[in-house]
């Protein structure tokens, strides 16, 4: 949807997607990175 201003923070909430708890790395190697997948959208906007 273009012109809406959320449109330019959409990568604030996808940006985290393969940091999930519990999932393993698909690359074999350890991830350096924060789990926050828990987190709802208002506290990754914050």
């Amino acid at each position: 949807v273009n012109g809406l201003p959320f449109n330019k923070y959409t990568w604030l909430v996808t940006h985290n997607a393969f940091s999930i708890i519990g999932e393993p790395s698909f690359t074999g190697t350890s991830r350096v990175t924060f789990y926050n997948q828990e987190d709802s959208v208002t506290n990754q906007l914050i």
